[in-house]
């Protein structure tokens, strides 16, 4: 009698990682993240050319908003997505003054006051790769679609989802986790 076996892409995950992390090692600098922006871009469910205009806008709005270290943006389908920590409020207005001379269809801006000088981005960083490993563990969810940002307790989530069960339930992920703040700008796959 055979035994039967369900393999899915997420049973290779830890084996292609595995690959690269070897290939890195007698590779070039930088072809390996090259690799793995290639995979990436081929399990976004956007248009290539849409993700790589989106990656384009959020790199130069890095570097653009360079002197506000604090603030992130994500940039979705040419959704604007802002989300950290501003100092004062003419730190904000600098800073959308930088946003608005852009042409993006929608912006999603999620700015808190900064009272807290404790907030780093290691912690963010730590707790934003918490949050992936939680949906990559999920059986239900595809990592590669869900685009997450954090700061200060506060998530926002971008991307595409196949049910809105599955949207719920990035929601649900996120609070069993203890985030404080989850905006939830994931949308159903028509």
């Amino acid at each position: 009698m055979m035994n039967s076996y369900s393999l899915s892409f997420k049973n290779f995950l830890p084996l292609i990682a595995g690959l690269l992390i070897t290939i890195s090692c007698v590779t070039p600098p930088g072809v390996v993240s090259v690799s793995i922006y290639a995979i990436n871009t081929a399990l976004d469910k956007r248009p290539v050319n849409v993700k790589l205009a989106d990656d384009r806008d959020r790199w130069t709005l890095f570097s653009e908003l360079g002197e506000h270290p604090r603030i992130k943006p994500m940039v979705y389908e040419n959704t604007l997505y802002l989300i950290g920590f501003v100092e004062s409020r003419e730190e904000m207005d600098t800073a959308l003054a930088i946003v608005l001379k852009k042409n993006f269809r929608d912006v999603k801006i999620h700015l808190m006051l900064l009272s807290d000088k404790s907030a780093s981005w290691g912690k963010d960083y730590a707790t934003g790769l918490g949050l992936e490993n939680a949906i990559l563990a999920d059986p239900d969810l595809n990592a590669f679609n869900i685009h997450l940002i954090t700061a200060g307790g506060m998530v926002v989530m971008v991307g595409k989802v196949d049910t809105e069960l599955q949207r719920r339930k990035a929601t649900y992920l996120m609070e069993r986790i203890g985030m404080k703040e989850i905006h939830n700008y994931l949308t159903v796959s028509t």
